[in-house]
């Protein structure tokens, strides 16, 4: 084969490739996915208002819960649990889940015991 016949065949190839792809099932689906999530992107662009500074303090705290969620996991894992959050720019839209202030850790006492005449009275 010479260097002719090689691009010719590689052209073949993928104008075949072009020609099974437009209007198959997985077109459509990619269009109309991609159709809806810039829908929803200017859904949510028209709803959402959020200053610089949330954004980051949103972002690192994702960030941070995720990191917790997947600590000693692959890198996979994270971008995984990041996509499902909505991405980076979800995560920066998204408030972080309150977590709540952990409770004071107080020595538990008995009761006082109670005593009569060296007996003990107590309930």
């Amino acid at each position: 084969m010479n260097f002719t016949s090689i691009g010719a065949w590689l052209d073949n190839k993928i104008d075949s490739a072009n020609r099974s792809w437009k209007g198959s099932v997985a077109q459509q689906t990619i269009n109309n996915v991609m159709e809806r999530s810039q829908q929803a992107a200017h859904q949510v662009a028209d709803s959402v208002s959020i200053s610089a500074s949330s954004a980051k303090d949103n972002f690192q705290a994702n960030m941070d819960a995720v990191n917790a969620k997947n600590e000693g996991k692959g890198f996979l894992k994270k971008a995984f649990d990041v996509g499902m959050s909505g991405g980076l720019v979800g995560m920066m839209m998204k408030k972080p889940e309150a977590t709540p202030p952990p409770l004071p850790q107080t020595p538990a006492t008995p009761p006082p015991v109670q005593q009569h005449d060296g007996w003990n009275i107590s309930g």
